[in-house]
């Protein structure tokens, strides 16, 4: 298969692939497109400053690579075999998520970066951004390996800095960061690029550019990744085969609700546990018809004090914040949670996907990660699961997550119940619309529910449709390939592949 190649270059090989047999000469098993490295660690990565944008679990914000050689006994690479063998704190600690999805079209290869130019060939440095501490990092104090920076210069390779499951990236002072770090390095537009899982960073830059009267020096993608692979899947969707399982499974989740099998009206799920989400299941718990018409849970998987949580909740600034407050204190066992759909609290549930519940619900009030600001607009796994399973849904994330699923493609729900609980609206306001809303679909007759199916199947269809579409895949990799390849080096990589 003729398959486009985008190279990614990395610090330092950390784990060797289980079943590759080449030389030390040899990157890739070209029939395959298999690197002979399994796990990498980031360029930056082993920078002390830098990784203050790392999670505090990441194992090389805490140990630098020698000092965990001298922890696992063993250097790296280290084997497979090895690998798996590690306590799985290190081991899940040791990677992150990988820029880049393979298709029909399109295949990521990776490397040392070092190797990469030893063998004169152009290549992208992906770059995690994990949190948001970016603002505590002293810019001047973060600089890229000499030689890579000379590569970049001659044109041969391209930063990209990405925060691809998180929206964080939202304030001025980003910008800032990202423009002193391209000065730092004499960087520009064709050479460094900014990836954020921001759906209104494209707004905001062209805003920063307005109110500074300067031009940005770096280039921005979006990244789109929880829709381009879909934590909760056990396969991905870029292959025929794999797309033929997941159309199977969704028309499975339809047949229950233009059969009329829901048990309930609503669900309104949460695992951890924050402001907007314990004033949602107050008023779910407290509010008989909510009550009777919806499965909801909340939980505390990181241990957060109650009064930290209550002095949170009265951020919200709704009338009856106190009343809330109280019902929660006395009524929420914040250390076990509450639970009607999954319970090992340990597990990141982004990966997690539960069927009965998904099955036995019409309509899924999503809870997305943030609700506020409106600078930031941010999709996580939550916003895909309803329509991966057929569920007409209700979204309370960000203001502006409706109106920018529509310009993704997606349709909503505007013609069956208001959604201007999606507007930019203080927060108790847009809380009290959310509850009208689903109070109103609470209080619907089954019968009448039913009637709309007619109406929303369609819709059902389009959106999983727009799911398991590559076309915004694809089209950030022909950016990224013909922003850094040749025709001519196109050839050339086509026929290594032949």
């Amino acid at each position: 298969m003729n398959r486009k190649i985008i190279y990614l270059g990395y610090q330092l090989p950390l784990v060797k692939s289980e079943d590759i047999l080449c030389s030390d000469d040899i990157l890739f098993n070209d029939n395959e497109g298999r690197s002979k490295y399994h796990e990498f660690l980031c360029v930056l990565m082993d920078n002390k400053e830098y990784l203050k944008t790392a999670y505090s679990q990441y194992l090389f914000r805490n140990f630098s690579p020698k000092e965990v050689e001298e922890q696992i006994n063993a250097k790296f690479p280290i084997s497979y075999e090895k690998y798996l063998s590690l306590d799985d704190n290190y081991a899940s600690s040791m990677k992150w998520s990988s820029l880049g999805i393979d298709n029909n079209y399109y295949i990521f290869k990776r490397a040392g970066y070092k190797e990469l130019i030893k063998r004169n060939l152009k290549f992208y440095v992906p770059i995690p951004l994990l949190n948001n501490l970016l603002h505590t990092v002293d810019v001047d104090k973060v600089f890229l390996p000499k030689d890579l920076i000379e590569y970049v210069h001659k044109g041969k390779a391209k930063i990209v800095i990405y925060q691809d499951s998180e929206g964080f990236l939202y304030n001025d002072s980003d910008f800032e960061w990202f423009n002193k770090f391209a000065v730092n390095h004499n960087f520009n537009k064709d050479n460094f690029i900014v990836e954020s899982a921001n759906q209104n960073f494209l707004f905001l830059y062209k805003q920063y550019e307005e109110k500074t009267s300067s031009k940005n020096r770096f280039n921005i993608f979006l990244s789109t990744d929880f829709e381009d692979r879909p934590w909760f899947l056990r396969r991905g969707k870029n292959f025929p085969s794999e797309l033929s399982e997941h159309y199977k499974i969704f028309f499975e989740y339809l047949e229950y609700k233009i059969q009329f099998k829901y048990k309930k009206k609503l669900s309104a799920l949460a695992r951890r546990c924050s402001p907007e989400r314990a004033a949602i299941f107050h008023k779910v718990q407290t509010t008989p018809v909510l009550k009777d018409n919806t499965y909801s849970s909340l939980h505390n998987p990181y241990k957060d004090k109650k009064h930290f949580l209550l002095e949170q909740v009265k951020y919200l600034q709704q009338w009856n914040v106190e009343e809330v407050t109280r019902w929660l204190d006395k009524n929420f066992d914040f250390v076990n949670g509450f639970s009607c759909d999954l319970t090992d609290q340990h597990v990141n549930w982004a990966s997690e996907l539960n069927p009965d519940m998904h099955r036995n619900t019409l309509v899924n009030v999503t809870i997305e990660t943030h609700q506020r600001p409106s600078e930031e607009i941010f999709l996580s796994e939550k916003t895909y699961r309803p329509i991966y399973t057929a569920q007409p849904f209700i979204i309370f994330g960000n203001p502006g997550t409706l109106r920018v699923l529509k310009e993704m493609g997606y349709k909503t729900f505007d013609k069956f119940w208001d959604e201007s609980y999606d507007q930019d609206l203080p927060i108790s306001h847009r809380l009290e619309k959310l509850f009208n809303t689903m109070i109103e679909i609470a209080q619907t007759p089954n019968e009448v529910l039913n009637g709309l199916m007619e109406d929303i199947e369609p819709i059902l269809r389009h959106n999983f449709n727009v799911l398991m579409s590559s076309e915004r895949i694809l089209n950030k990799q022909k950016i990224m390939f013909n922003g850094l390849y040749s025709s001519k080096e196109f050839k050339t990589i086509k026929r290594k592949l032949i």
